[in-house]
């Protein structure tokens, strides 16, 4: 290995790029003449190893840095970074990345207690070394990522593993290539057979990492008003819920349901009509649909009446108290998990995320309405199904949530980061008004990283991808 003299190894092959860059003859034997070619180098691919010769970086730390004065005077040198030359007295200032030993704890530690969620990133936990940090070659990274792209064009690691799995096919190691020209073939030939096999569990029709896809649905009219979506992960007991976790989780079935909306815009109507009479303001106007909508509801849909359509008069019936409670679900190609479930585990899989139309007022006797987006970051607590009067069911999630309408509850940085607090939680569900459930097909997973300087605080992640 060359070490630290690779500079004069890699002199050739930097000279033959500039010539390339330059432009050089060659020929075309296909038109039989000659042309100027351009070229330049965009990637590389190479191992930590071999990179850390390259550029310098500092695996290792040690007590030891690359950065110090000669390398501040190459810079000058060269004419590039004037921010970090040297100064006068033989100093120079500190890089963007420079961290105290009390910021590196702390870095550390946040990445020592951070848990993903399940299949999104190995067990990071193992890999901190509070003795040995590798803060250099960290924060090197995003800055790699923003210049060079994608990793997959540069990185040694994806080539490595199929590496690996080739050498899975060496059955006589005196003749290597064949027996991985065998294996190779042989996996390609049943892969292509195996698109015409149906009734069996192949590698073209194995379910997913998550399997979200309902089992036992039986076609039903009532299905299109609620189809079944995602899929109960382990066996479900049953419970009776109570008055109030039935009128909860009642009212939001009825405020998410589409054949329900000319209802709610017909209760609303009437309201606005007693509103210009009695001199109410409109924001008291959507406290009482809140509050009133579920018995009017019940009122205007008798169950005799033949106006209305068997679903409608399903959900006037309300759900049964008798419900069913699982502890994981899979839905919208995530994998959720109660607080209970999670406790304890390796993964986090207990954060939901959910965007919900709200509508607003500037002041209380303000009557435009404006309708908005508002986020809201919680954790599941139970997963339920509502069974209405057996004709379909809604799975739905009761979660806490964190104050997103205040500051004191969300807050954003600088670089876009959100933290939410959720020592200051809302919609418990203790009250009669709150609202702690919501649909399983309104979830989105969301993980949660722990501030080690301000405990009450969590960062959250809403990029958790779909597993496939």
């Amino acid at each position: 290995m060359p070490e630290n003299d690779i500079d004069i190894y890699l002199q050739p092959p930097v000279d033959e790029l500039k010539q390339l860059w330059d432009r050089v003859e060659m020929y075309d034997a296909n038109k039989k003449s000659t042309f100027k070619m351009f070229a330049a180098l965009m990637w590389i691919i190479s191992d930590f190893s071999g990179l850390e010769n390259l550029s310098g970086w500092n695996m290792h730390s040690g007590g030891k840095s690359k950065d110090n004065m000669k390398t501040r005077k190459d810079l000058q040198y060269m004419g590039i970074r004037s921010e970090l030359w040297p100064r006068d007295g033989g100093k120079y200032p500190s890089t963007v990345f420079t961290m105290s030993n009390a910021q590196k704890d702390i870095f550390l530690k946040t990445l020592q207690h951070v848990i993903f969620p399940d299949g999104y990133s190995s067990n990071i936990m193992r890999c901190v070394d509070l003795r040995q940090p590798m803060v250099h070659l960290i924060v090197h990274l995003v800055e790699e990522v923003k210049t060079s792209g994608p990793v997959h064009y540069r990185w040694m690691y994806p080539v490595e593993r199929y590496l690996g799995r080739l050498k899975k096919y060496v059955r006589n190691r005196a003749q290597v290539e064949g027996s991985i020209t065998e294996g190779y073939l042989s996996e390609e030939i049943l892969t292509f057979c195996s698109r015409y096999l149906d009734d069996i569990e192949t590698r073209m029709n194995r379910p997913m990492r998550v399997d979200d896809q309902p089992s036992g649905v039986i076609p039903d009219a009532c299905e299109t008003m609620f189809p079944k979506i995602g899929k109960a992960v382990g066996v479900a007991t049953h419970f009776k819920l109570s008055q109030m976790e039935q009128h909860q989780a009642h009212r939001h079935v009825l405020a998410n349901c589409e054949a329900v909306s000319e209802f709610i815009d017909s209760f609303r109507q009437k309201n606005k009509e007693n509103a210009t009479r009695s001199n109410k303001v409109a924001i008291k106007i959507d406290s009482i649909v809140h509050k009133e909508f579920v018995q009017w509801f019940k009122q205007e849909v008798p169950i005799e009446s033949t106006e209305y359509s068997n679903e409608i008069k399903c959900l006037e019936c309300r759900p049964r108290l008798q419900a069913r409670r699982y502890r994981a679900y899979n839905v919208n190609g995530y994998k959720f998990r109660t607080m209970a479930k999670d406790e304890g585990m390796k993964f986090q899989n207990s954060g939901v995320y959910v965007s919900s139309n709200t509508r607003s007022y500037a002041s209380m006797r303000d009557q435009k309405v404006a309708i908005g987006s508002v986020p809201y970051y919680g954790k599941i607590v139970d997963i339920i199904e509502l069974n209405y009067n057996c004709r379909f069911s809604v799975v739905l999630f009761k979660c806490i949530w964190a104050d997103t309408t205040t500051t004191r509850g969300i807050k954003q940085d600088h670089l876009g980061l959100t933290s939410v607090n959720f020592s200051r939680s809302i919609h418990t569900g203790d009250r009669e008004d709150d609202e702690p459930y919501i649909l399983a097909s309104e979830a989105h997973l969301v993980y949660y990283v722990d501030d080690e300087v301000d405990k009450e605080w969590s960062d959250c992640s809403c990029e958790a991808t779909r597993l496939v």
